[in-house]
């Protein structure tokens, strides 16, 4: 790219949209959060979590965690889950990035 050129990704994020490879929670579980106001977010990478996914974010919930930041570096072994969890977690508690070849 030229340098002060835009790209897609950057341009996603100046207009208040998110980038095409995050997603978040489109789901009603919220976060609990602790009456004592700390909050604390979780930044992981993760693959091949099959069926644990869910169980492995709703202990995350249970104890208070403000927000989960999955990263996955190979997507495809873990769709069915990823989709599952989107599906489960509300927006304010969930947010994903799919590793893309680009």
């Amino acid at each position: 790219p030229v340098v002060g050129e835009v790209g897609e990704r950057d341009r996603a994020l100046m207009v208040g949209e998110d980038p095409p490879y995050l997603a978040r929670g489109r789901g009603a579980l919220a976060p609990l959060l602790p009456a004592d106001g700390v909050r604390v977010a979780v930044v992981s990478t993760l693959r091949d979590m099959g069926g644990q996914l869910l169980a492995w974010a709703e202990w995350y919930r249970i104890i208070g965690v403000a927000h989960l930041f999955l990263y996955f570096d190979d997507p495809g072994h873990d769709e069915a889950a990823i989709e599952e969890a989107m599906g489960a977690y509300a927006a304010e508690f969930l947010s994903v990035v799919r590793h893309t070849e680009a």
